[in-house]
């Protein structure tokens, strides 16, 4: 027998999609993954609007969830079409010897370059704009490429 009853699981769906492909739960509405231990704290105080029983609901059905740290989640290097309902945001990705580092702006690229290939102003550009996701935020942000076209 289900836990939740059809009504209880359509709602939770309003809020959360759980990628079984990465093991993370992603906030529809903020387009990120929330750490397994940051969702409680992440709806309490980022989704008040959303009634308490939901909420409950919410944390109870993704104690069933095979929900993985940020540090565990398994980030594709390659260039990839876009994860469903992970925000495309517009970053930078280094062009230096196959470097491919993204960074979600131009000022992060820059130190990056300085530090890593000891990079300054006269040797030119050595980075590009290219769409890009992240499951996480903070200091658990890594982002993901995705393919060159779409738009972000």
């Amino acid at each position: 027998m289900n836990f939740f009853s059809n009504r209880t699981q359509q709602s939770m769906e309003e809020y959360i999609i759980y990628n079984s492909e990465y093991h993370v739960l992603i906030c529809r509405q903020h387009g990120y993954a929330i750490p397994p231990n940051g969702i409680v704290r992440h709806f309490r105080q980022l989704h008040k609007a959303i009634p308490l029983s939901t909420r409950q609901a919410i944390v109870q059905h993704i104690k069933s969830l095979d929900l993985y740290e940020p540090d565990k989640v398994v980030i594709p290097h390659d260039i990839i079409e876009p994860i469903l309902h992970l925000t495309l945001l517009q970053g930078v990705k280094c062009q230096f010897d196959k470097c491919n580092e993204l960074r979600g702006t131009e000022n992060s690229m820059v130190y990056h370059c300085k530090v890593a290939h000891q990079w300054i102003r006269t040797n030119g550009v050595l980075w590009s704009k290219q769409c890009i996701q992240t499951f996480f935020q903070s200091s658990n942000r890594r982002f993901v490429s995705i393919v060159v076209g779409i738009n972000c």
